[in-house]
């Protein structure tokens, strides 16, 4: 897994970034090792506290009010079960994004009014698009289909796409060029790859 980060970072002469395999070890990386990292800085205070806990109890009194009532809380349990709900959120979250949110395209309309709008530009309908990430389609050209129609339907006179259209490279894009020409707008498509 070291490797395909490494390369995922320091693209070199073997692109294997938009390849089915690397997505899974990408998904599997953001759902099971997030998780477990956030939880690990609970379970090292915890382990941390019981250290100095322990310290504090060698060198202090025995009839030190601190430790008479140490058993009854349970401080440790809870900083472990706190660590465990809060990493269960990035796992829940990165887990609905990858299995339903990931084609879940929506349209949000806004109507923006400006002081010194020329007429012109009463009524013109941009549409923007961001965060595509193509090289994440991997082949579900269905989805791209089905992205591209919802942002016909909405009768652009120009279509902006703000950024994230690939992953890492340009060449994401190669194959892609006839589905993202069915793009229609009065005034033309615009896009940064970034």
């Amino acid at each position: 897994m070291s490797l395909g980060l490494f390369y995922n970072f320091f693209p070199g002469q073997i692109d294997f970034r938009s390849s089915k395999l690397f997505l899974f070890i990408g998904a599997f990386f953001v759902v099971f090792t997030l998780p477990k990292i956030i939880i690990l800085s609970f379970q090292l205070i915890e382990d941390v506290s019981k250290i100095l806990a322990f310290i504090l109890k060698k060198f202090s009194a025995p009839d030190d009010l601190v430790f008479q009532n140490a058993d009854k809380i349970s401080r440790s349990v809870f900083i472990s079960r706190l660590g465990l709900i809060i990493s269960a959120i990035p796992f829940f979250v990165s887990l609905y994004g990858i299995l339903v949110g990931r084609f879940n395209f929506n349209v949000v309309k806004k109507s923006l009014a400006f002081k010194n709008l020329p007429k012109s530009f009463n009524g013109f309908k941009i549409v923007q698009f961001s965060d595509l990430h193509i090289g994440s389609l991997n082949g579900h050209k269905d989805q791209l289909e089905k992205a591209i129609n919802l942002i016909n339907e909405q009768n652009p006179d120009v279509i902006f796409f703000t950024g994230d259209m690939v992953n890492n490279i340009a060449a994401e894009l190669d194959g892609w060029e006839d589905t993202l020409s069915k793009l229609k707008a009065k005034h033309g498509v615009f896009s940064v790859l970034g």
